[in-house]
């Protein structure tokens, strides 16, 4: 069966009044055809036939960390890491949900030094945050530090893929320098996203000294990830696979700077009356 182009391609303004379409009608109606979320499924056969394969009522082909279909109509696959992450439409099945969180859990269980990871689940790269393995972080840090966190690692998704048994590897080309140098941007970015954690915003409706230890973990994290930007910098223009420092050694050392310069913080930011710092 042949679909030309013309009928295939929806032009930018019949998507763009698709999605006016969903954001009026809200729930899982999109403009060609509603969505279970439960079912994980379309409820009507795709308008456009066989474009997205045999099955007419499978969404994006069952690989949904990598594609969307806001529209009803076609597939479209995701540049930027996951589809669901804050993005839109449909809503996806709680089930998948859960996989995910089960897929990112067990993989954080092997390195409990991990404050985020990459893993694979159903042959698609995800990044994963572990806070089971973090501090008890004031309630006002630990959702924005997890979407920096978040950030680091879906820079790093770049860097791998899944094999057969549904286990990441890297990518075919990727050498030990790239690995370097990609986690040198990771870091600079997420320090970044880190100083610009607004503790006085997030923290309106809790006590001083849960906003105290925002701005504590705040300074003792940024300190942090610059640090590692800085080493994993130094092993990225070393190049050849040779490095300066070993992950372990940049671990270490740059949680010692971060102790250091906290250090400084607190003495000249001192915690309030009766509250207990923070230990990282």
């Amino acid at each position: 069966m042949t679909v030309s182009s013309a009928t295939v391609r929806l032009s930018a303004l019949t998507k763009a009044l698709c999605l006016f379409v969903f954001l009026v009608a809200g729930a899982s109606e999109t403009c060609a055809r509603m969505f279970d979320p439960e079912l994980g499924r379309w409820t009507r056969r795709d308008p456009l036939g066989y474009i997205d394969g045999m099955n007419v009522y499978e969404y994006v082909r069952s690989a949904p960390l990598s594609a969307v279909d806001p529209h009803g109509f076609e597939r479209e696959l995701c540049t930027n890491g996951l589809c669901h992450i804050g993005g839109p439409l449909p809503t996806l099945p709680l089930r998948f949900f859960i996989e995910y969180a089960k897929c990112c859990e067990e993989e954080c269980e092997k390195d409990t030094r991990a404050a985020g990871i990459v893993a694979c689940c159903y042959g698609q790269v995800i990044p994963c945050i572990c806070p089971e393995n973090w501090p008890p972080y004031s309630s006002c840090f630990a959702g924005a530090y997890g979407a920096c966190l978040r950030g680091h690692e879906q820079h790093n998704t770049l860097m791998y893929e899944c094999d057969d048994q549904d286990q990441s590897r890297l990518k075919p080309g990727v050498t030990g320098t790239d690995l370097m140098c990609n986690e040198a941007e990771a870091y600079g970015s997420e320090a970044a996203c880190i100083s610009s954690i607004d503790c006085d915003a997030n923290c309106t409706d809790t006590d001083e000294c849960e906003r105290w230890n925002c701005e504590y973990a705040k300074k003792f994290r940024y300190v942090e990830a610059k640090c590692r930007e800085r080493l994993y910098q130094e092993n990225c223009d070393q190049g050849g696979g040779r490095l300066v420092h070993s992950p372990r050694k940049i671990f270490d050392t740059c949680h010692e700077e971060a102790r250091i310069e906290a250090v400084k913080w607190i003495s000249l930011n001192p915690p309030p009356v009766g509250c207990d710092i923070l230990n990282l």
